[in-house]
């Protein structure tokens, strides 16, 4: 640039010097943010790789000699005294930014340096696992009043609840992955402490609540709003069952899980057992810790299960329609292999263990007649293929289709088909 800046130069080549130039050093920048970008990626990269090693580790996925050498790599000390694992849980969010867990990291690591080592490993989108090495021993009541101050703190920056559960403390890197699993059943019990909860592990297991467990009575009245679909009553049984639960002392969500299933068990105590697990409202994991422990509130549980007892009285109340289908496609099928025979409604009724006045109800709003009228249908229709078969005499056919009294049999016949049974007879004979 200085050669052509010291001597004479047409404009026109300058400017193509200058074009070079810029050039160049756009190009000279793309290479170092390529560059750049590379570094970070290889930064992610290492970052992630960290994040799911010590997360299998945290799992109980390595083994002790596999473990022992991830934990030295990232320069945790296998030879500490103490180690805990915390859950640290953000409720109210799907999902947190990249943001919140580096703040998070920066924060524990000047919250907790009294500690030998802190780990922060990211376990989802709202869940952390804050793991601690230390060379004296710790309580886990001294780590819940850190843990506080951090937790208060983030709470404050971005206004989202934290739950957190804390486990057992172990003496031997070996027993991480029990310290985690301990503290994931803690951080459960939020359903009954509730959202913001600090849980220790080691408190839940002190002291045995007695079980509320629901009366024979209490069971018999479940089902029977079931069965009559009193939606009303469903929903007051299962109030006053999540009042008696929250009355106890000491509750783990094992007993509430207990407590659950009793609910839905009497429910479903009369049901096919297949039928109601693919059931919408339900799903798979209905009787399983995990499946309770998504719920944030006792709350939140008892509206889920006002709604599996809804779900349970549609699956009654559709299969009683089915029933009842069923139970009228069979009785016309009697009714057709054995119409010839005088059978009383009350008979009928019995045979198939229905009310009469119930059968007769339901048998004239499935087939739009009377019980009567459809075996007078069946008679007559037979009296007249007879007629075009053979040429039976009328006594005859009358016995033939179930009649006694031949002059009752006229009088039917003449009012279903507008002709006595002889004139019937003879027309069909072309006598008519």
């Amino acid at each position: 640039m200085k050669f052509y800046i010291c001597k004479p130069v047409e404009e026109e080549e300058l400017f193509e010097a200058m074009d070079k130039i810029c050039a160049e050093i756009a190009e000279e920048r793309n290479e170092r943010q390529q560059l750049m970008n590379l570094k970070h990626q290889v930064a992610d990269f290492e970052k992630s790789k960290k994040e799911i090693q010590l997360f299998r580790l945290l799992t109980g996925e390595m083994r002790a000699e596999e473990a022992k050498t991830v934990l030295v790599e990232y320069m945790i000390p296998t030879d500490a005294v103490s180690f805990f694992v915390a859950l640290w849980e953000c409720n109210g969010r799907d999902f947190l930014s990249r943001e919140y867990f580096e703040e998070l990291k920066k924060e524990a690591a000047m919250r907790l340096r009294e500690y030998t080592c802190v780990e922060i490993v990211r376990i989802s989108g709202i869940r952390a696992a804050v793991v601690i090495a230390e060379y004296d021993m710790l309580q886990e009541e001294q780590l819940a009043g850190k843990l506080s101050i951090l937790k208060e703190y983030m709470e404050e920056k971005y206004d989202i609840p934290v739950s957190i559960g804390i486990g057992n403390a172990k003496d031997s890197y070996k027993e991480i992955a029990d310290s985690y699993e301990n503290a994931a059943i803690a951080l459960n019990n939020k359903v009954i402490q509730g959202i913001g909860s600090i849980i220790c592990y080691s408190q839940m297991t002190k002291g045995a609540c007695s079980r509320v467990t629901m009366t024979e009575e209490e069971i018999t009245e479940l089902e029977r709003a079931l069965n009559e679909g009193n939606d009303a009553a469903c929903k007051r049984i299962v109030r006053k069952m999540f009042q008696k639960i929250r009355q106890q002392e000491g509750l783990t969500l094992f007993d509430l899980q207990m407590q659950s299933m009793n609910l839905i068990l009497a429910g479903m105590r009369t049901m096919p057992f297949m039928q109601f697990q693919l059931n919408e409202y339900v799903g798979r994991n209905i009787l399983s810790l995990e499946s309770i422990s998504r719920f944030h509130t006792i709350e939140q549980l008892e509206n889920w299960m006002t709604n599996i007892m809804t779900g349970i009285m549609e699956i009654r109340q559709s299969q009683d329609a089915n029933k009842r289908q069923d139970a009228i496609r069979q009785i016309k099928d009697y009714i057709k292999a054995h119409y010839t025979k005088e059978i009383s409604l009350n008979e009928l009724a019995g045979k198939f263990f229905l009310n009469p006045y119930y059968l007769s109800q339901m048998f004239k709003k499935k087939t739009g007649m009377t019980y009567q009228s459809y075996v007078t249908s069946l008679r007559v229709e037979r009296a007249k293929q007879l007629f075009r078969e053979k040429d039976y005499k009328v006594y005859e056919v009358c016995e033939m289709v179930g009649y006694s009294d031949t002059a009752y049999f006229s009088k039917v016949f003449e009012k279903a088909e507008g002709c006595k049974p002889s004139e019937y007879r003879r027309m069909i004979r072309g006598e008519i």
